[in-house]
This record gives structure tokens, sequence and C-alpha cells, in this order.
């Protein structure tokens, strides 16, 4: 329950990033010269992202724990997608959504893991 908490959470923030932030830009609009806003919140959520998965994995305390890593990795993974969908196609969108994909397959795997083999 509590991670399903976690999805929900990061697919609604990043959609109020995605209507906040992406206003002004569109698929078929005129070309994009440099990164936009919404590329660069991409960026900084896929960082957070996998900070939060790999301090999550090393065990620090008390930050952060697994729906925070679930949470953000959504969050990343709408805001990078919207971007590049909206136009921006510049590197901190790439790079938000390869930092933000890591933590994504982890818990996909993970989740695959414990549909096929339940502890």
């Amino acid at each position: 329950m509590q991670f399903s908490i976690s999805v929900v959470s990061g697919l609604a923030v990043g959609a109020v990033l995605l209507v906040a932030l992406g206003h002004g830009l569109s698929a078929k609009g005129p070309g994009i010269t440099g990164p936009t806003r919404l590329g660069w919140t991409a960026c900084g959520a896929g960082v957070l992202a996998l900070a939060a998965g790999v301090l999550m994995m090393s065990g620090s305390r008390p930050f952060p724990s697994a729906p925070v890593s679930i949470g953000l990795a959504v969050t990343a993974m709408v805001v990078s997608i919207g971007a590049a969908v909206r136009g921006d196609r510049h590197w901190p969108t790439w790079v938000g959504l390869g930092a933000g994909l890591a933590p994504t397959l982890f818990w996909i795997l993970f989740v695959a893991g414990e549909l096929v083999s339940p502890h």
C-alpha cells in the first residue's frame, strides 16, 4: 500500500510540475534554443532520485526510505518524458531521464522478483 501511494504521489507531483513549468512549450512550436526550466527540473528530479536510491541502498539513515526513492523516481520519469515530448531535448532533460531511469528500473525489477518469488 505504501509503495502504491508513492507511485501515485510521484505521478501527481510530476503532473503538477509539467503543468506549472511546461505551459510555454509545445511539441509543434518553434525550436527551443536552450534548456528550459522544465528540462532543468527534470535534471534535478533525476539526480535526486538517483541519490535517494544510492543512499537507501547504502543504509544511510534517516533519509531516504524506499517510498521516497520510488516517488522521486516516478516524478523524474514523468517530468523528463514530458519535457522531451514538449520539445526540450537538451542535455539536462536527458541527464534527468537517465538518472531517473536507474532507480525506476530497479524498482520494476524488484516488484517483478517479488511477484515471481515472494518471501
